[in-house]
């Protein structure tokens, strides 16, 4: 019983931490695209996509 609750923190603590990792990528993702925008309008973005 201690032990699924222990279990259910640590998972919810990781999906947490993977999901802020993912949220910093989307923020890095759009202000590079918005930096590379301004530099160049022509040639494709090297932001991951």
């Amino acid at each position: 019983m201690l032990l699924d609750i222990v279990r259910r923190g640590l998972y919810l603590l990781l999906e947490g931490y993977l999901q802020g990792i993912n949220t910093k990528l989307f923020y890095l993702n759009i202000l590079c695209s918005v930096l590379y925008y301004n530099i160049s309008r022509d040639t494709k973005s090297p932001c991951l996509s």
